[in-house]
């Protein structure tokens, strides 16, 4: 009896275990930047922007568009320029954090007869740090893709396991950057997602009743039965 109590308990332990979303509006379908901050280079052309459509919003350079729904975040500028935008989290204790998202990057810059662009990057810097100068604590992804005979360049998925890369107590900030030296640069992102799943075996009061209630129906049972042995 008490080997069967165990193994529920056990199980109501594994119970406990929730997977809960970080990032506020990683799909961009508020049509705003909710929950993101965007940060330019002073001096610089351009920025980010939520965008719908197949069209760059100030160059109007052709994109695939939104990976789903029906926007995303894309960076459109005429000129040099850095552009950014962060989302800040904080580690919790006894916490994995798997990271998703979608991103492409259209350098259009060899119709000008230069190649020279820094790319599109996604990241992560320090909580409170400056996004454009932050050195990065670890890269996701980097690319500076060319576009070839107009056509746009499709989304990259990124997936992976962040857990290592953080610690518990600290704040950081999932940074997406562009950074041209010449124009036009596209960079999209759409989708983002890090997926926080506690590894804590606290039991919640609820997930106790069962078990507890289990055990009850167990001890009347063995109790009746001796009761009616003797009788």
């Amino acid at each position: 009896m008490y080997k069967l109590f165990a193994s529920i308990c056990v199980l109501s332990l594994a119970l406990t275990v929730r997977a809960n979303e970080v990032i506020v509006n990683g799909g961009f379908e508020t049509g705003d930047f909710t929950g993101w901050t965007v940060t330019d280079s002073p001096g610089g052309t351009g920025s980010f922007f939520v965008a719908g459509g197949t069209n760059a919003p100030l160059s109007g350079n052709t994109t695939v568009g939104p990976r789903s729904g029906n926007f995303y975040a894309v960076s459109d500028q005429f000129g040099p320029g850095t552009h950014v935008i962060t989302q800040s989290f904080t580690a919790a204790a006894n916490t994995g954090y798997l990271l998703s998202f979608y991103m492409f990057v259209n350098d259009y810059a060899t119709a000008f007869g230069a190649d020279t662009q820094y790319g599109g990057e996604a990241d992560l810097i320090a909580g409170g740090a400056n996004p454009l100068l932050a050195p990065m604590t670890t890269q996701f992804y980097y690319a500076d893709t060319q576009v070839i005979g107009g056509i746009p360049n499709p989304y990259v998925h990124t997936s992976l396991d962040i857990t290592g890369d953080v610690i518990a107590g600290n704040t950081y900030q999932l940074r997406f950057l562009e950074s041209d030296s010449t124009s036009p640069l596209n960079v999209g992102v759409d989708d983002v997602s890090l997926i926080a799943t506690s590894t804590s075996t606290v039991p919640e009061p609820k997930l106790l009743f069962f078990p507890l209630a289990l055990l009850a129906g167990i001890v009347v049972y063995q109790t009746r039965r001796k009761a009616q042995a003797q009788s």
